[in-house]
C-alpha cells in the first residue's frame, strides 16, 4: 500500500507541475513573472530542477497499529520504522528516476494535513482506528478533542534514560527538532522544557 500511495503522490506532483507550467507560460497568467525568463536567461523556476516532496505523517501511528507499540516503546517497532522509511526512501529514488524528476522524503510539519488525515482515519477506518493507532489528543471513546497524527519525532512519552536513548535514534541531526515530553500515562500534562543537547 505505501508503494500504491506514493504512486499516487508522484501523479499528484505531475499534475500540478502541468498545472503550474500552464499557468507560468504567457502573459496574463497568473505565474507568468516567475516563469518568464531573467536576465541570465533562465526561468526564476524551473520545474525539471525543482525538489517534488513526499511528507512523512502518521509512521509511529502505522507502526503502532501494525504492532502494538509505539517508536519509543520498543526497539522493534523503531527498527521496523526505520526499515519503512529506507523502503520509501528507496521508493522515492526509482520515482525520480523513472519521472526525471527529483523526489524526496520530509518530515511534514503540516498540522492540518496530520489532523485531516487522522479525521479521515476515523472516518473511514473507525473500526481499525479505535482499536489500533494512537491518534494524538483524543479522548478514549474518540468523540470530539483535537485529532491529529504525532510527526515523526513529535509527541513521544520519553522519560528516562531509555527515552532519552530513544530521541537520540529518533530524529536528523542536520536540524533541530522538539519533543513533546509528558508524564506517562497521562499525555495532556506537560512536564516542561527540555533544552538538551543530543
Amino acid at each position: 500500500e505505501v508503494d500504491q500511495m506514493m504512486e499516487l503522490v508522484a501523479q499528484a506532483h505531475l499534475q500540478k507541475k502541468a498545472k503550474i507550467a500552464e499557468m507560468m507560460k504567457e502573459p496574463g497568467q497568473p505565474l507568468f513573472q516567475i516563469g518568464r525568463n531573467a536576465c541570465d536567461g533562465r526561468p526564476y523556476v524551473e520545474l525539471e530542477k525543482c525538489t517534488y516532496i513526499i511528507g512523512l505523517i502518521g509512521v509511529n501511528d502505522a507502526i503502532k497499529f501494525l504492532i502494538g507499540k509505539e517508536l519509543h516503546e520498543d526497539e522493534a517497532a523503531m527498527d521496523m520504522a526505520l526499515r519503512l522509511t529506507a523502503h520509501m526512501y528507496l521508493k522515492a529514488k526509482k520515482l525520480s528516476k523513472k519521472h526525471d524528476l527529483k523526489f524526496t522524503l520530509e518530515e511534514s510539519p503540516a498540522e492540518s494535513a496530520a489532523r485531516r488525515l487522522a479525521k479521515s482515519d476515523l472516518r473511514f477506518f473507525a473500526e481499525e482506528a479505535r482499536g489500533g493507532p494512537r491518534v494524538a489528543g483524543v479522548d478514549a471513546d474518540f468523540d470530539g478533542g483535537d485529532v491529529r497524527f504525532a510527526r515523526p519525532g513529535g509527541a513521544v512519552d520519553a522519560i528516562g534514560p531509555a527515552g532519552l536513548n530513544r530521541l537520540k535514534r529518533g530524529g536528523p541531526r542536520d536540524r533541530g527538532l522538539h519533543f513533546h515530553l509528558t508524564d506517562g500515562p497521562n499525555r495532556r500534562q506537560a512536564v516542561g522544557p527540555f533544552p538538551v543537547r543530543i
